[in-house]
């Protein structure tokens, strides 16, 4: 999910290189275990970027729904209080996405769901439901890797029962649709995503190309019967649409196009440092492909860009450094704004709005989830907050603020 790391295409990275260009005492000052895995955690060099000028217009309206993700597993915590009334505040939409596994013995044998694990579910919703807010929820059934299946909530080992080929086993494919079926009946979201990074799950298994479209298209169905207003679709990485939709292999784009009928909306993961790509790299023309005359052809569906995050600071993700700044942060959340504004999106995701480091000094307080998952699943965004751990406002929180402020066109 948003902390997989993909590489581009060479020839996609080498393209871009042309371009230029609450009150305090709720959980607001780190506990001494917080603060000791910020200083301790591999913190990258800084930048010494430029912040690039935005003008906004207040009275303009704005087409695209602003979208804050706040971390379900987080309900009960201090960072989950600040993270859930940040979204209330500064969206249109809460994005909850299960980024802790799935509790897969249990999805597999199609019974109930563990106790536990059942009951955080039902926080979820209540806690959604009180905040106001369209609801986006992101569910996937691949690891961060996009080649294997995601990891178990509560850290157990994948059934031995599945094989090299598990979207094929019927009862996973069963299971992980009455799962999916069950989330949007509860949570009744506006907006869906049952699986993230389908193209590159595809491209790196492509004898499973059909058993993991045939259930995409059958989530889609059983997902809209039980939400019929909801729009289901799946996720792609940033490199594998582009690749794809700037004329790409034709098989690829054959695939794609068997894909529109049963998608609602194209969404595509902004993620840039994943593929080490940094946001003085970043130029509109990289989105040339996602223009309606060349997707034309593939899909009839607005862009949705999802999953978006960028590091307010200098970071370390597997051994690389990326440097990184308050400023680099602002330009590319400036990128991802002019490029809906220019291809007409529908949302614009942000993966986190405060950083998460003090919570995920001990994430579980619950049977639901695990500890060491966690903290992997939510790496790449740990300097990725609009605000920082203490809850001081970096750059971009001002403009995120300000495009927030502008009318809505419903």
């Amino acid at each position: 999910m948003p902390s997989r790391r993909r590489l581009y295409p060479a020839a996609v990275v080498l393209a871009t290189l042309a371009g230029c260009s609450s009150d305090s005492s709720d959980g607001a000052d780190a506990s001494a275990d917080a603060r000791a895995l910020l200083d301790a955690g591999p913190a990258g060099p800084s930048d010494d970027a430029a912040r690039v000028d935005v003008e906004v217009e207040p009275t303009r309206t704005r087409t695209f729904r602003l979208s804050l993700g706040a971390p379900p597993e987080a309900l009960g915590s201090d960072y989950g209080a600040i993270a859930w009334r940040f979204v209330g505040e500064n969206a249109d939409v809460l994005r909850i996405e299960l980024r802790g596994g799935l509790p897969w013995a249990e999805i597999i044998a199609g019974g109930a769901l563990p106790e536990a694990y059942d009951a955080f579910l039902d926080e979820v919703v209540l806690r959604a439901r009180e905040l106001g807010t369209d609801l986006f929820v992101v569910v996937d059934p691949l690891d961060d890797s996009s080649r294997g299946l995601a990891p178990d909530a509560l850290g157990r080992a994948l059934p031995e029962s599945l094989g090299a080929a598990p979207f094929a086993d019927p009862a996973l494919r069963n299971g992980y649709e009455s799962f999916c079926v069950e989330l949007a009946d509860r949570l009744q979201p506006r907006y869906f995503a049952p699986v993230v990074g389908i193209d590159a799950y595809t491209g790196a298994h492509p004898d499973e190309t059909e058993a993991i479209t045939s259930l995409y298209q059958r989530l889609h169905e059983s997902v809209k019967f039980a939400s019929p207003e909801t729009l289901v679709f799946p996720i792609y990485t940033l490199a594998g649409a582009l690749e794809i939709a700037d004329r790409g292999p034709a098989d690829r784009r054959a695939w794609l196009q068997t894909l529109d009928a049963s998608i609602d909306l194209f969404a595509v993961a902004m993620r840039p440092v994943d593929a080490h790509l940094l946001a003085s790299e970043l130029d509109l023309s990289l989105l040339e492909p996602f223009d309606r005359s060349e997707l034309g052809s593939l899909t009839t569906r607005r862009l949705a860009l999802t999953l978006s995050g960028y590091p307010g600071e200098g970071v370390v993700l597997a051994g690389v450094e990326i440097a990184s700044s308050e400023n680099s942060q602002y330009n590319f959340l400036a990128f991802v704004l002019s490029a809906a504004d220019r291809l007409g999106a529908e949302l614009v995701d942000w993966a986190v709005p405060v950083d998460p480091d003090a919570w995920l000094a001990d994430p579980c307080t619950r049977e639901s989830c695990d500890d060491a998952t966690l903290r992997a699943a939510y790496a790449a965004d740990r300097r990725g907050g609009l605000e920082d751990i203490n809850q001081e406002p970096r750059a971009a929180r001002e403009l995120w603020s300000a495009i927030h402020d502008r009318e809505l066109a419903r």
